[in-house]
């Protein structure tokens, strides 16, 4: 046998008495070793784990080299977040992205290799194994909890993540064609969470969910990534081999920090076919035998045991299940209240580790015997204090969590809700330009928009975060009940705590108008910045178009105003037939305003929205005063007769051509 190098000062027995029960009642595999390993003997330090603890260290300094380098730019334009959540925009906005890239790439790699990255790349696992280690230098060995139900989370996390945002937008008609690339961004912290959800996160799902789960418990239990790359690696043919030279030690299972059972696995099928194995290749490099290596073969989908099945994995009874999933949904919608979201990976880690806490602190009213890692909750039917303690944390927990999760996301719910069925609403204010927002709103959509506000009141209240989707919610609620003034707060504070949008910008203008006025400097201010970052945007475009309107024909112009819409309006680009009238519009007050002395660039402006929209007659009277202003009176009435329908009937265009005929003789 291979010479080998031994952990510990004495050899680990297989526990006896107690301990066992303790063991037994982790509803996993003995704490020590699995029952293929000879008793008294030692197992190798894996090589592997060195490397791969230094490759985890560089892609942390990576990842804290790109961030230095934004920052050092003045956080400027940077590549968008090389990161799998970021994917989910493909399916929110069809848009690619360096993340969707990225993942997609991983995945491809995975269904050759199996399931790599998740062991050499990964942050969360790199927390993981840094909080294992630490618990196994203070004598604790995490165990693995070994429930069927709660391992069909990450697959549902992923729908959610990956799949789920399409469903909106199929039942909308929305055309789902991709709609382009997406590889810079100067908001680098844009889609992340605050600070405090993403300090939490770490600690849950790097930390507590190790002790409460096992090793790598929110690879196992939570992680959406890991849930697609295990699907992955099923049909990947890069997989854990072995040769004949096995002798079935149970080395390799012993140091597998993935709770594969590898020595089983290889015996039955010749290779490891368990979705958790993540190639950290520790149990390669500590077979005495060098029996076990990394090759290409069959896959592990359809793959048959060789031999008869010598044992099956331990598993949580029914009861215990149930607990465990009712705890999880307790959790995962009390945690979404608390924080207003907070992040998936914040959610989904806290659901399962109080899962898991739950389970225990349910035990302890079962069973005779109830140990967590480290400590003896309850021994020979007696609660220890330490049981009491974990009691009184579960307790605690639930009675925060009841009035500041559960009701503050009920309330977000019921604002959903509402916001949904203001939808249309919505769409109305946006588009109503000329009049900023001063629609027709009926009683139902004011009743409608005063339950959205209450609503979104009671979610700030019971919330500990400021969530951009209740800010905005709020400031809609305001907005369509006639309460501009009130939409103020909640849209500057949306544009603090979230990612900025043009529409947002939009509607803080709207809401420092009053109905029927002209828009301030302040109001102006806000549209130029929507424009700047969706140049397009017509809605804006039209708004300020209005403004400038207003400020040439007001009895008491403000030509500082008109210079500051001008200004904005200078990188617009126009699109569409709206785009075209606003186009002529604003060539023609820029002459009026002495801004520009062109009149053939008026005139092909004005020419082309009267291509677009033949109908409208205040564009045909701009374009008749400009070709009369130039001298060319008869082009002027030719424009002029040329009015389809009923506006050839209106007042001021037969008032016009009758002055022209008069001049020109007849």
């Amino acid at each position: 046998m291979a010479k080998t190098k031994t952990v510990g000062t004495k050899p680990t027995a297989e526990p006896k008495g107690p301990a066992a029960r303790r063991g037994a009642a982790s509803g996993g595999a003995s704490p020590c070793r699995p029952p293929d390993l000879e008793p008294g003997s030692k197992h190798r330090v894996s090589k592997a784990s060195r490397w791969r603890a230094l490759v985890l260290v560089l892609v942390h300094l990576v990842i804290a080299a790109r961030i230095g380098l934004w920052l050092a730019s003045g956080k400027s334009a940077t590549l968008t977040p090389v990161e799998p959540a970021e994917a989910a925009r493909f399916a929110r906005e069809s848009v690619i992205n360096a993340g969707l890239v990225f993942f997609a790439l991983t995945i491809l790699s995975t269904l050759v290799l199996g399931r790599w990255f998740c062991g050499w790349a990964c942050h969360l696992v790199a927390l993981q194994d840094g909080c294992r280690w630490l618990l196994l230098k203070v004598g604790i060995t995490p165990r693995p909890l070994r429930s069927r139900w709660m391992a069909i989370v990450p697959l549902l996390a992923a729908l959610y993540l990956f799949v789920w945002p399409i469903v909106p937008r199929l039942l909308a008609g929305e055309d789902l064609a991709f709609r382009g690339f997406e590889f810079t961004r100067s908001g680098f912290w844009d889609t992340f969470p605050s600070w405090i959800p993403a300090v939490i996160t770490f600690v849950v799902c790097g930390g507590l969910s190790v002790y409460f789960l096992g090793a790598k418990g929110f690879c196992t239990y939570g992680c959406p990534y890991g849930a697609i790359f295990g699907l992955a690696d099923r049909v990947a043919p890069g997989r854990i081999r072995v040769t004949d030279a096995c002798k079935r030690c149970g080395h390799c299972t012993l140091v597998c920090t993935s709770n594969v059972d590898v020595a089983r696995e290889v015996h039955e099928y010749g290779m490891v076919v368990d979705p958790g194995c993540m190639k950290c290749f520790d149990c390669v490099t500590v077979c005495p035998e060098d029996a076990l290596y990394f090759g290409l073969g069959r896959p592990a989908l359809g793959a048959k045991p060789r031999v008869e099945r010598t044992r099956k994995p331990v598993r949580l009874p029914g009861t215990e299940e149930l607990v465990v999933v009712a705890a999880c949904l307790f959790a995962y919608f009390a945690i979404r209240g608390f924080f207003q979201g907070g992040g998936l990976l914040l959610s989904v880690g806290v659901a399962t580790t109080f899962g898991g806490l739950a389970l225990f602190a349910v035990r302890l009213k079962t069973r005779a015997d109830v140990a967590l890692p480290g400590l003896d909750l309850k021994s020979a039917g007696r609660v220890r204090p330490a049981g009491f303690a974990l009691l009184g944390v579960v307790a605690l927990t639930v009675s925060l969590a009841v009035p500041f999760g559960l009701v503050p996301e009920w309330a977000a719910w019921r604002a959903s809700r509402a916001f949904t069925g203001l939808e249309e609403a919505r769409a109305r204010w946006e588009a109503a330009a000329v009049t900023f927002g001063s629609v027709d709103l009926d009683p139902a959509v004011r009743a409608s928009a005063a339950r959205l506000t209450a609503a979104a009141a009671r979610v700030d209240r019971g919330a500990w975060v400021v969530s951009q989707h209740n800010a905005v919610r709020a400031a809609w609620g305001h907005l369509l009940a006639g309460e501009r003034g009130l939409a103020l707060e909640p849209l500057e504070v949306s544009l603090t705590v979230g990612e900025p949008h043009p529409l947002l910008w939009m509607l803080l203008g709207d809401a420092a108008t009053a109905p029927g006025a002209r828009p301030g400097r302040e109001a102006v201010e806000d549209y130029s910045r929507a424009l700047q970052m969706q140049p397009d945007y017509t809605p804006v475009q039209a708004r300020l178009v209005h403004t400038l309107v207003r400020s040439a024909t007001d009895p008491e112009p403000d030509p500082e105003l008109a210079r500051r819409v001008l200004a904005a309006l200078e990188g617009a680009r126009w699109s569409g037939a709206d785009g075209a009238v606003l186009r002529g519009e604003v060539a023609f007050y820029r002459y009026a305003l002495g801004e520009s002395s062109d009149l053939h660039e008026v005139e092909g402006a004005l020419r082309d929205a009267l291509v677009a929209e033949p109908q409208r007659v205040e564009v045909r009277l701009k374009l008749a005063s400009i070709l009369a202003e130039a001298g060319d009176l008869r082009a002027a009435l030719g424009v002029l007769n040329a009015a389809p329908g009923a506006s050839a009937q209106d007042s001021r265009i037969t008032s016009f051509a009758s002055e022209l005929r008069a001049a020109l003789g007849g």
